[in-house]
């Protein structure tokens, strides 16, 4: 299933969930310095910037960091889709809403390890939550300042290799190889610095499919007589694979431009999907 497919799902399932913490004793250690390189290509987030919607602001798809804690992990498990959560609290006592992980990429011991830990977390701004009331971050990476750790999240996975955290690791030594044979020359992709108008149409028919599905779905969960939309609802669930097939294939094709685009409104959609479960 397409990772964007995915963490659509998976966004849903935010309004329930249960919840567990686990304390730490290590708070008297030294803390470690995080490498100017896990960030360097981050901006701090200043809370009164983020806090408002992404199409007010912005800033959606912004690459931010934020140092603080959180003292508990929420999990939802739900047809074979997970997502943990938590609440950050940052320095100045501002909340944010931290997406740690979806699917089962990391246990959620992983997380709870991290709990009372000075951690400092780097990921990508996407809007505000209404369900929540306070700003989201789909994380990417934490560096534990206890203990020098970093654990990295699928929940954003889908960057590109240029928005990729550098966590201070030295890459070995250049070795001269043997040479040889030169491959037959792959396809390259076209990198106009424009979006092209098929590429664009059908990004733009996803997220309009994805308006469709929430609207149907606020009717379905209020209707008296949900077996009477019970079709509509497998219609819908079909088209939902069309899509993922379609997007799986899409993302293979995409120049930098267009996959900007593209992450551009799954920002979005997510954001609506958050909304939509108030």
């Amino acid at each position: 299933m397409s990772r964007i497919i995915k963490i659509i799902l998976a966004v849903m399932l935010l309004m329930t969930g249960s919840a567990c913490s686990k304390g730490s004793s290590k708070t008297e250690e030294t803390l470690k310095t995080v490498p100017s390189g896990f960030y360097r290509k981050y901006e701090k987030a200043e809370f009164s910037k983020f806090n408002s919607y992404a199409s007010e602001n912005g800033l959606g798809g912004t690459r931010i960091w934020v140092e603080g804690s959180y003292d508990e992990v929420n999990i939802i498990d739900s047809d074979g889709f997970h997502i943990m959560h938590s609440t950050l609290t940052d320095d100045k006592g501002n909340r944010w809403l931290l997406v740690l992980d979806i699917e089962e990429a990391n246990s959620k011991e992983t997380f709870e390890n991290l709990i009372n830990h000075r951690i400092l977390v780097i990921g990508t701004y996407d809007g505000y939550s209404d369900v929540f009331d306070m700003p989201t971050i789909f994380l990417n990476s934490i560096y534990d300042r206890n203990t020098g750790n970093i654990t990295s999240s699928v929940a954003y996975s889908s960057m590109s290799e240029d928005q990729q955290p550098e966590n201070n690791v030295t890459p070995p030594e250049d070795k001269q190889p043997e040479p040889e044979p030169e491959p037959d020359p792959e396809p390259v992709k076209e990198e106009t610095g424009s979006i092209r108008p098929e590429i664009k149409e059908a990004i733009d028919a996803y997220e309009s499919f994805i308006d469709e599905y929430i609207a149907f779905m606020k009717t379905y969960a209020e209707s008296d007589n949900s077996l009477a939309l019970l079709a509509d609802y497998v219609k819908f669930m079909a088209k939902l694979e069309e899509y993922e097939t379609k997007m799986d294939k899409l993302e293979k094709e995409l120049t930098h431009e267009e996959d900007i685009y593209f992450l551009e409104v799954v920002n979005r959609c997510n954001v609506k999907m958050l909304e939509s479960l108030q």
